[in-house]
């Protein structure tokens, strides 16, 4: 399934550190967890397809994360979390 905009898929593309770390707090070796997450990210890019349905539907990667450990990896507040705190300082 296509994704949206370009934005849209940088966005979840820059999304896949969070996947990999989460696949090395599995006990993953780096690597391997980097090869997996990388194979998976180019082949959206070059697709344009959706990063996030690519990582929950790849097998290897369920088989070490969870709908629930997912979420937390995809979950953009945890970028934004401070956003207000940051506009306060620039715009006082």
């Amino acid at each position: 399934m296509a994704s949206g905009s370009r934005c849209e898929r940088r966005a979840s593309t820059a999304l896949a550190a969070s996947v990999l770390l989460a696949l090395v707090e599995t006990g993953l070796e780096r690597q391997k967890a980097y090869e997996m997450v990388q194979a998976v990210a180019m082949r959206c890019w070059q697709e344009r397809t959706s990063f996030e349905e690519a990582v929950r539907g790849n097998a290897d990667i369920t088989a070490r994360l969870d709908a629930a450990r997912l979420d937390q990896a995809f979950d953009l507040n945890y970028y934004l979390r401070h956003e207000q705190t940051v506009f306060d300082r620039v715009f006082k």
